[in-house]
Formats: C-alpha cells, sequence, structure tokens
C-alpha cells in the first residue's frame, strides 16, 4: 500500500517553489489552516448566528482532537522529511514538522463542508454543496502538492471529516427541529 501511497504522492507533489500552482495551494492551506474561521467571531456576536457558529466551532474542535490523537498514536513521517529529494513548497513559512496521518487540513475542511450540507440539506443547492466539497478536495490535494502529507494522510483525513461532520450535521438538524416544535406546542398552548 506504501508504494501506491508514494508513487501517488510523486505524481502530484509540485517541484517549482515559485509556480503559479505552488502559490495557490499555499493559499488554499491558508484558508484550511482554520485562522479563516475566524471570521466566523462576528457572527457570535449576534444572538441569531450564535447557535450555528457554536456548532460549527464544536463540529471543528472535536475533529482537531481526535486529529490530533490520531496524529499522536500513529507517528507517521511527514514525506519531506522521510522520502529522498522531496522538499516541503512553503518559501517563506516554515512547513509543519509536527505528525503526518491523518491530514488536519482535509479533515476540518471535509468536516466543516460535509456539517454545513448535513445541517442545512434544503437551504444549499447543489452549486453550493458541490463548491464546498470542491475547495475542501482542493484543501486536501494542496497539502500533497506542498510535499507535507501522503494522499493516504489527506484520504484518511477527508473521511473522519466526512464522518463526524455528517454526525454533527444531522445531530444539530434534529436539535433544532425538537427545539421548534416544543417551541411552537409551547406557543400554541397559550
Amino acid at each position: 500500500m506504501f508504494g501506491i501511497d508514494e508513487a501517488i504522492f510523486r505524481a502530484l507533489h509540485g517541484e517549482n517553489p515559485q509556480s503559479l500552482l505552488t502559490y495557490l495551494s499555499l493559499l488554499l492551506t491558508a484558508v484550511g489552516s482554520g485562522f479563516t474561521t475566524l471570521v466566523a467571531i462576528p457572527l457570535l456576536l449576534r444572538a441569531r448566528t450564535r447557535p450555528f457558529i457554536a456548532e460549527l466551532v464544536l463540529v471543528v474542535l472535536v475533529v482537531a482532537v481526535v486529529v490530533f490523537a490520531v496524529k499522536a498514536g500513529v507517528g507517521r513521517t511527514r514525506p519531506y522529511l522521510s522520502l529522498p529529494h522531496v522538499h516541503a513548497l512553503y518559501m517563506m513559512f516554515q512547513p509543519p514538522t509536527d505528525h503526518s496521518f491523518p491530514s488536519g487540513h482535509a479533515a476540518g475542511s471535509f468536516s466543516t463542508a460535509t456539517f454545513l450540507v448535513f445541517r442545512f440539506p434544503g437551504q444549499l443547492g447543489v452549486r453550493s454543496r458541490v463548491g464546498l466539497f470542491a475547495l475542501a478536495t482542493a484543501i486536501g490535494l494542496s497539502r500533497i502538492y506542498l510535499g507535507v502529507h501522503y494522499p493516504s494522510d489527506v484520504a484518511s483525513g477527508a473521511l473522519l471529516g466526512f464522518a463526524f461532520g455528517a454526525a454533527f450535521g444531522v445531530g444539530f438538524r434534529r436539535r433544532a427541529a425538537r427545539l421548534a416544535e416544543a417551541s411552537h406546542e409551547t406557543r400554541s398552548s397559550l
């Protein structure tokens, strides 16, 4: 299995640190790093959006803890540290040196996309759903291109993120429906 993983890695890994694809991969990595969740902070201040943002933050935090635990347990070395003639294309940034398996970027991106799709199934159109998963996939592929993850790291992170995103999305959607029904019954009885 590792031979196939390495072969796919070598086919997808970039070699030119100055290419447009490298810059795009760095941008996707930044988007998938979790720092973009800071955009949600103002939404926590609004009573109307606070419950949803709290749910999303909880999903991302749980996935991050699980990824951290799995990385510590598996202890896989990143490809740019273990494969000859492979360099991380991070230019002026310091590449990650923690363990490689699973990809936290893929897990976080897929958990967010999946959570949104399962939490709001009627509100998101096909284009939005496809766009969310395309972005999550691009973020995962950027990690391989930059030399910091094997394909199996990204695939495992994506599956982990999908599972948690679906579970939390369905769970919170059902909880919201029960609360809305209880609120409606309370108003009806008054």
